[in-house]
Order: structure tokens, then C-alpha cells, then sequence
């Protein structure tokens, strides 16, 4: 549901759990019906967020639009890795996305992100961090996937010198 189009019994956007804040349909969404609104009543970092199983060692990479509806605050993705497979426990590492701060979607992205070779799960964070006071945010067209490794970047390489003996 990382289109946020559907309602779980409460009538809040389906599959994702909050983490403190509020947690609720936003109208204004990036595209379709809906986006996931989130909003902090203090200067604490709120989140929403999904438990998905990895392979330990593989590339991931995560997107979502995002937006700062209301407030000074900042909003970016965190991606945080569990050796257990329902994600508990102390994580093992932890990868996030460049932050935003306006009002205009944006689309977040971590980039391609090489699983703990030990991992089994990720927490795929959606983050609000307000940066003075109350703050509210929107998040749409939220993605998690497997991508292929990036080729290797190679270091250019020292020119040969060559060395004439008699």
C-alpha cells in the first residue's frame, strides 16, 4: 500500500505502523486518492513505517514523495536493518536518503543500499523530523524494492613508468 489508497478498520492508510504522532489520510496526494499524513505535536522525530523480509548481502533501494505540509521540519526515508526477521532487536546498520524541507512533493531515494550480509529484515521508515514545535507531513507513492548491484566505481589508475636499465 505504498500508494496509500487503502484504509486498515481505523480508517488510516493500510500496512504501516506509526510510530508516535499522529497517523492519517492525507487529501492532497502526489497521485491517486490519498497520501499518508503524519503530524508531531512536539519537536520529536516521528516515523511510519513497514517490516520487510531481505536477503543478507543483497541491494535495495527505497523512494517515496514527500512533503512539509505544515511547520519547520524535515522529512526523509531511513532504512534500518534487523538480523531477526520480524525486526527486532538492535539494529544492525542503517542507510537514509537525503532530507527535505518544503512544501512541493519531492521524490526521496536512498539510492542502491547493500543489505548487513547478516540481515533479515528492514524497517522502511518514512521520517518527520520537525525542526522547531508542531510539524505535519505527506508521504505518497512509497516503494521498497531489490535492485541489480551497481557496477563498481574504479579508481583511476597511477601511470605506468617505466624504467630503463643497461
Amino acid at each position: 500500500n505504498g500508494g496509500f489508497e487503502a484504509a486498515d478498520s481505523d480508517g488510516r492508510p493500510a500496512g504501516w505502523q506509526k510510530v508516535g504522532g499522529d497517523f492519517f489520510f492525507d487529501g492532497g496526494a502526489h497521485a491517486g486518492r490519498g497520501a499518508a499524513g503524519l503530524s508531531s505535536a512536539t519537536a520529536t522525530t516521528r516515523w511510519i513505517h513497514q517490516v520487510v523480509p531481505v536477503d543478507g548481502g543483497g541491494w535495495y533501494r527505497a523512494t517515496a514523495f514527500a512533503r512539509v505540509v505544515d511547520g519547520d521540519a524535515e522529512v526523509f526515508l531511513r532504512l534500518s536493518w534487523y538480523a531477526s526477521s520480524d525486526g527486532s532487536g538492535v539494529a544492525l546498520a542503517q542507510s537514509e536518503s537525503e532530507a527535505w524541507t518544503v512544501d512541493t512533493w519531492e521524490l526521496l531515494d536512498t539510492g542502491p543500499v547493500q543489505a548487513p550480509a547478516n540481515a533479515r529484515s528492514v524497517r522502511f521508515r518514512l521520517m518527520l523530523r520537525p525542526l522547531a514545535g508542531e510539524a505535519r507531513a505527506a508521504f505518497d507513492d512509497a516503494v521498497f524494492d531489490a535492485v541489480e548491484e551497481p557496477a563498481s566505481v574504479t579508481s583511476p589508475t597511477a601511470a605506468a613508468t617505466t624504467t630503463v636499465t643497461t
